[in-house]
């Protein structure tokens, strides 16, 4: 999942002293939550970078997605206009495909524009999130011209067949030209004096022959000698002080490189530090839910673990894994609500609240 460019163009309510955007950028999931009844939010980003959206809806919502060119949105061509009900559950996910854009794929849309209004009024928390899949993430790749340069460098790398092939599908290749050009700077090698030769029949060379030089023959033969027996003192065990030496400077070596990392902080404004190297675990059976929790301890600086045991400080649960949850108390666990993991987001520090546990 990437960041893609948006731009919040209505957003109701907030409280005081809140933006927005700051919400928004805070973890992948792009969560924003509604603390009042009824609220709004109206998002634009670029239509070409959608693939899939997917919303959690924790009351009934109104949901529009137009798509527009001008920028008055004159010419705005609703694509989705549906009413989503959220009836005796926490939350609703609806899941809208690119199939629903790709009818709209000739008129060439720059935007696209999200609508949501909450309708509810019973003043529950709400939690509208979205996630935007560009083609980069799918593993497509995006549309490329018939227009094929050939690089030099990958094209001489290739193998025989490939060069052949990429040659019948681009004709028009200045290839020969690359070729004329290649003999041309390899003619200009061969004007290079060669190097003369040393003929040891002559007077001047048999002064001192390479052969003769019997000195630095021998002390080439000793050192040689020594290495090899070096190496037979060490397979023999003779030198256990020397391996251990040396296997004593690579342990502190490794040593210095993990306290370097360990010692590294994060700012003291960072949301890294509000739950800091906290063990969280979850009790939820949503995987979506499973995967929202897990973005949120990272986001936070906690630890996330699947399996319990007594080194874990909170267990996360939505009240229906029971089995999970009686093991927890057993071990003297805390079980929060999947609330409180929001309330630390929002506050920026680690909350007690009595009114997040699970009695």
């Amino acid at each position: 999942m990437i960041t893609i460019d948006y731009q919040i163009i209505n957003c109701q309510p907030l409280e005081d002293g809140e933006d927005a955007q700051n919400i928004l950028s805070i973890n992948k999931a792009k969560v924003l939550e509604f603390h009042s009844g009824q609220g709004s939010i109206t998002i634009q980003f670029p239509k070409t970078k959608i693939e899939e959206i997917t919303l959690c809806l924790g009351s009934s919502a109104s949901v529009q997605i137009g798509a527009f060119n001008s920028p008055d949105q004159t010419d705005m061509v609703y694509l989705i206009e549906s009413q989503e009900s959220v009836v005796g559950a926490l939350e609703k996910t609806i899941k809208y495909s690119s199939n629903l854009f790709a009818s709209h794929k000739d008129t060439k849309f720059s935007y696209a524009k999200l609508d949501i209004s909450s309708t509810s009024s019973n003043g529950s928390l709400k939690i509208f999130y979205w996630i935007l899949k560009s083609p980069r993430d799918s593993g497509s790749s995006p549309p490329r011209s018939n227009h094929m340069t050939v690089n030099s460098r990958s094209f001489y790398s290739s193998p025989p067949a490939k060069r052949t092939l990429e040659i019948s599908k681009n004709p028009k290749t200045d290839l020969s030209n690359s070729i004329q050009r290649f003999d041309l700077k390899q003619s200009a090698f061969d004007e290079i004096p060669r190097k003369r030769k040393i003929d040891y029949d002559t007077p001047r060379a048999s002064r001192n022959p390479i052969d003769n030089r019997i000195g630095i023959n021998n002390k080439i033969r000793s050192e040689n000698k020594k290495q090899e027996d070096k190496t037979i003192n060490i397979e023999d065990g003779e030198t256990i002080a020397e391996q251990n030496s040396i296997f004593q400077d690579i342990q502190n070596r490794k040593q210095r490189v993990l306290r370097s990392h360990t010692q590294k902080k994060e700012p003291t404004n960072s949301y890294k530090n509000v739950l800091n190297n906290c063990l969280v675990s979850s009790a939820v059976q949503d995987p979506g839910k499973s995967i929202i929790i897990s973005e949120l301890c990272e986001s936070l600086g906690a630890i996330y673990i699947e399996e319990l045991d007594r080194s874990v400080e909170y267990l996360v649960s939505d009240g229906t894994n029971t089995r999970k949850m009686d093991e927890a108390r057993q071990l003297g666990i805390k079980i929060v609500r999947i609330d409180w993991l929001i309330f630390c987001l929002r506050k920026r520090k680690h909350i007690d609240d009595e009114s997040l546990l699970f009695n």
